[in-house]
């Protein structure tokens, strides 16, 4: 547990999410201990603190609830007794009070990459601000997504995972289940998006890179049915037809956002034996651009002299990656807080669903270079 623990505050910075993800631990550790000893441990209860703070249960419940009929100095007393005693406050029944779990899910099929960390690290320091916690759900199929999209665990849910169907949006709907979307555009009812314009993005390095004279480029695609892979690849299409270049469908290849996937599939097309190879390549990340360019390396050719790699989203673990790599940076952080602040707004119902996209940044840096427009001289 303590192990976990560990991991989790690696990524996450020591967040709600985490502090909350503590205290379980400890607690769940400290019963396991006591159990082992032969003693069952009594959790402690709010009438164990007024006992003693020598006050009344009601006061407690005033004095935590930051009641102003509660003078400061016994608001410390009963603090000072609450925190000798190690108790914490049950929510339930504040929950069943309101109806509200002041918890926001984030549901997703994946937990790994640097656009995850970066997200959740925004997600959670502004539930943190508004008053909510944050829960994780890895949910692939379909009977764990309905159950955390139409459950009643969550106030509002943010969304990221490509199982989650049109019919489930309209059950959303329909139920007045506030929920973002960060991987479809939608802005109905209860619902909304924070989305990047993918689209333009990708046209735009497709554009950048046939500027410096490349004819043949290959695309690296992330996950079937990612919304962000798939409108960055429609960009980068649209560029080439516009051009009058050829789309060649073996220069596209699909490696899952995974960086050995993006090498192998790499690695196998330019050690092919056809005449026309790529001189450039557009990774729909960052991850599988570093594997881009490690196949290109290793077959004994140079990034950026001989081919051009470009990737998305600026993740923080290849800017020290050689030679750098020319990116689009898109502002993963400010998507997760977006998100949350759209979210609690439809939750309050202060507003509807709105869609809102995020443009990103074309950074040029070593790994392209204009030596293709220089040899057609």
């Amino acid at each position: 547990m303590a192990a976990a623990f560990l991991i989790a505050k690696k990524y996450f910075k020591g967040n709600a999410c985490i502090i909350f993800l503590h205290m379980l631990f400890y607690d769940m550790e400290n019963v396991f201990l006591n159990e082992r000893r032969g003693r069952r441990v009594k959790p402690t209860t709010i009438r164990d603190v007024a006992k003693l703070a020598g006050v009344s249960i009601s006061t407690v419940s005033k004095a935590l609830n930051q009641s102003s009929a509660v003078t400061e100095k016994t608001r410390q007393k009963i603090l000072a007794a609450a925190k000798q005693l190690n108790y914490v406050p049950n929510s339930m029944g504040k929950q069943l009070k309101s109806g509200r779990t002041k918890t926001i899910g984030y549901l997703t099929n994946s937990v790994s990459g640097p656009y995850f960390y970066a997200l959740v690290d925004g997600i959670a320091k502004t539930a943190d601000k508004y008053g909510y916690s944050l829960n994780i759900v890895l949910a692939r199929g379909p009977e764990m997504v309905a159950h955390n999209l139409f459950g009643t665990m969550f106030d509002g849910l943010i969304v990221f995972a490509e199982t989650v169907t049109r019919a489930d949006i309209q059950q959303l709907v329909r139920r007045h289940i506030p929920a973002i979307f960060l991987d479809r555009q939608i802005a109905t009812g209860s619902v909304g998006s924070i989305t990047f314009d993918s689209y333009q993005a990708g046209y735009a390095v497709a554009q950048y890179l046939i500027s410096l004279g490349n004819k043949n480029i290959g695309y690296i695609a992330g996950v079937i049915d990612n919304y962000d892979s798939d409108e960055r690849q429609r960009g980068y299409i649209a560029a080439l037809q516009e051009h009058h270049l050829p789309v060649t469908p073996a220069f596209i290849l699909r490696a899952n956002y995974d960086e050995t996937m993006a090498y192998n599939a790499v690695r196998k097309l330019m050690a092919g034996t056809a005449k026309t190879k790529p001189t450039a390549f557009i990774a729909a990340n960052d991850v599988m651009a570093v594997g881009t360019i490690r196949a290109i390396q290793d077959l004994g050719q140079r990034v950026p002299a001989d081919i051009s790699v470009t990737g998305f989203d600026d993740a923080e673990m290849v800017r020290f990656f050689r030679p750098t790599l020319t990116t689009v940076h898109n502002p993963i952080e400010q998507q997760g807080v977006m998100a949350v602040e759209q979210l609690i707004q439809i939750i309050s119902q202060k507003k509807t669903g709105s869609s809102e996209t995020l443009n990103g940044e074309l950074l040029i840096r070593e790994s392209t270079n204009n030596s293709w427009a220089n040899k057609d001289k």
